[in-house]
């Protein structure tokens, strides 16, 4: 950890492995200080099992150094059951979906792909803001003749209420 701006951040750089899980069902993770993990750096955090989360994930950026962040859940899912709002900034990849408790609101500002897609598992709501300065692009994205980009499609709300949404 490391201290900008008075606010004590994660230094990444390359990645950072967890074998297993990160917090556990009845203990969620939480930030040493405060209610957010601030990161730095340009890295990832990989976790082979589930992620329980009870905490914001915010960049904090170094004078002149751009922040790059990817949470990447290779087996498990992101379980976020503490009520309230959270935010996480950067990539977020899970396996088995997203599971928020029914009083919790999860903003993901950058990008999240999951490989399973479970709706009934999501409670609470969640909203993903596609931010491209957040997120590493992928060299499809960038082709000439067949990336394309369009802010318009990339915001989405997810929550029990809606049954369908339409995208431009």
């Amino acid at each position: 950890m490391i201290t900008i701006d008075g606010k004590k951040a994660l230094q990444l750089n390359g990645v950072t492995f967890i074998a297993g899980s990160l917090g556990a069902d009845n203990s969620s993770f939480k930030a040493p200080e405060g209610d957010t993990l601030y990161v730095t750096g340009k890295g990832m955090i990989v976790v082979s099992g589930n992620v329980s989360l009870g905490c914001n994930i915010k960049y904090v950026e170094e004078p002149e150094k751009q922040t790059v962040f990817s949470l990447v859940v290779r087996n498990g899912g992101l379980i976020m059951t503490d009520e309230g709002d959270f935010t996480i900034e950067g990539s977020v990849y899970t396996h088995r979906c997203i599971y928020l408790g029914s009083n919790t609101r999860l903003n993901i500002v950058g990008n999240w792909v999951t490989n399973e897609f479970a709706k009934h598992r999501m409670r609470g709501e969640v909203m993903v803001d596609y931010a491209a300065s957040k997120v590493r692009a992928s060299l499809g994205g960038l082709h000439p003749k067949t990336g394309k980009y369009d802010p318009r499609r990339y915001y989405l709300a997810l929550s029990p209420r809606w049954n369908a949404w339409k995208v431009d």
